[in-house]
């Protein structure tokens, strides 16, 4: 499940994988558009929905294994779409598919139509394997995806570049190998955008059960991007690879799934997400979200997820035994202009814990990240919970986009009801962020630094993202020098305190045309 505007009409669509679908069974993809249509019960398949479906070859199978939207491939504005099926049983041979997003889609049609109008490219899969999100990787202004092949004797993760031609399905143009030979690795990746602020678009890729110890690593990009095959070792010599890793291996998962966190502190580098399946004292699950860094690949080239100082969030699951293996990025949900992220678990604990139930979770970014957030806990203010049915359903995936097109981005869940498979679309709003009056720069903490930083902002053209209610220090409604002086005042002179919400984050209770969305400098 995956979003991306296949239409153009402006609205992120949703894709579905459906690989038991089709008229025989052979498996589908469906789009279903979006629209602003919401509080509504569509059954996808009766025709109430504006949505297409594409049914894969007849006689074959599992068409729509996975699904991947990874922007525009072929520069005619429009999302394009990644996806497979089997052609063959004995042997197996599987087919990768491009569709091609255009602005009218048919209701129903067969793969095979789509590849005899040149709406869609196909090739034997490589290695047997999925294609995950890369981002633009050769700076060329086209969307690229990254291949995994599992079924190699050495395990790659493969480049596909993008390009103005539709003639012909990209070759795999740069391959990065495993390090020691172990099937699995590539199992999981993920573009991230810049994590370490060179301008360069960087990955991260992790690695199944099969490979002990498990790791995973953030290949960094480099004005030459990925066109070259190169190894893991080559990579790493070159101060282009940061190993994440956890102690004791033996019994980690680390890696399991990794991802993309967006910018969740807001700081200007994007984050990562890498999940330890079986983490915690409890096999519980633990998603660490890795901060970017100027750091990675200049100082730092290898991180221990529970030793490290490298800054960090670990989000503990919410079950003993739930093994959470499952986070990614979707966007902002709450228009406070840090990206949030989803953390679920397919299996659960309930069997051992009757208050267990499977859930998806939703954390919300902020410029002041705690070391450590329990998901079962989750206040509100930092993130929230949501069961289906009182935990009857089953949370399958999660994945974000603006699906009504107000700005804010929107929450699909692909969640088990019995029998029946069903999305649940969670319409993202606009709210105001809890804030410190006087914590201009979002450490969670007033102190000097803070009338530093809104000097910075007003006179300096600091770099430094700040938030400008809390930057409003006296409350008037307005940033001005006379914030930083009644600040100071207040520090160190005996001044008043400034007004609610202080010294405990909160909501602002005056009404004004600030907020509290991190703020680049001025002008």
């Amino acid at each position: 499940m995956t979003f991306g505007d296949v239409n153009g009409d402006g609205l992120a669509d949703l894709v579905l994988a459906c690989p038991q679908g089709g008229s025989f069974g052979q498996g589908e993809i469906l789009v279903v558009f979006g629209h602003t249509a919401a509080n509504r019960v569509l059954h996808l398949w009766s025709g109430e929905a504006p949505a297409a479906s594409i049914e894969g070859k007849a006689g074959g199978s599992l068409f729509g294994s996975w699904v991947l939207a990874p922007g525009d491939l072929d520069g005619d504005a429009f999302a394009d779409i990644v996806t497979a099926g089997r052609i063959r049983e004995d042997p197996i041979v599987d087919e990768t598919y491009i569709l091609f997003g255009r602005d009218a889609w048919p209701e129903v049609a067969e793969i095979y139509q789509e590849l005899a109008q040149r709406t869609a490219l196909a090739r034997l899969s490589f290695g047997g394997g999925y294609a995950r999100l890369a981002g633009d990787l050769d700076h060329d202004g086209f969307a690229d995806f990254w291949m995994t092949a599992e079924e190699r004797s050495t395990p790659q993760v493969a480049a596909f570049f993008g390009d103005s031609l539709r003639a012909r399905f990209p070759e795999p143009a740069g391959y990065v190998f495993d390090l020691n030979g172990d099937s699995g690795f590539g199992d999981t990746a993920s573009g991230l955008g810049d994590v370490n602020g060179d301008r360069w678009s960087d990955v991260v890729v992790g690695a199944n059960a099969l490979v002990r110890p498990m790791s995973a690593w953030i290949v960094l990009g480099s004005p030459d991007g990925f066109r070259e095959t190169a190894t893991l070792p080559e990579l790493s010599a070159e101060g282009r690879v940061l190993r994440i890793r956890d102690t004791p291996a033996d019994s980690s998962k680390i890696g399991y799934t990794v991802g993309a966190a967006g910018d969740f502190d807001g700081d200007g580098l994007a984050d990562a997400i890498v999940v330890d399946k079986m983490g915690g004292r409890d096999f519980e699950g633990v998603a660490y979200v890795l901060f970017g860094s100027q750091d990675w690949g200049r100082k730092v080239n290898e991180v221990e997820v529970r030793e490290s100082p490298a800054r960090k969030l670990s989000l503990r699951g919410a079950y003993a035994y739930d093994e959470m293996g499952f986070a990614a990025g979707l966007g902002d949900v709450n228009g406070d202009g840090f990206s949030d992220l989803a953390a679920w678990t397919v299996r659960t604990g309930f069997e051992r814990d009757p208050d267990a139930y499977s859930r998806g979770n939703m954390v919300l970014g902020t410029a002041s990240p705690p070391g450590e957030i329990l998901l079962r806990e989750l206040s509100g203010y930092d993130g929230f919970s949501v069961t289906v049915l009182g935990g009857a359903g089953e949370v399958r995936s999660m994945a974000g986009g603006d699906f009504d097109g107000d700005g804010v981005d929107d929450v699909a869940l692909r969640v088990i009801l019995g029998s029946e498979d069903a999305v649940i679309v969670l319409f993202g709003k606009k709210t105001d962020a809890p804030f410190i009056r006087g914590d201009a720069n979002m450490d969670g903490k007033v102190d000097i630094s803070d009338a530093i930083a809104t000097l910075g902002y007003l006179f300096l053209g600091g770099l430094e993202r700040i938030c400008l209610d809390a930057a409003d220090a006296n409350d008037d409604g307005e940033v001005n020098i006379s914030d930083p002086i009644y600040l100071l005042e207040h520090l160190f002179l005996g001044g008043k305190p400034p007004p609610p919400p202080y010294p405990e984050a909160g909501l602002d209770p005056t009404a004004d045309e600030l907020d509290c969305r991190a703020a680049g400098p001025r002008g």
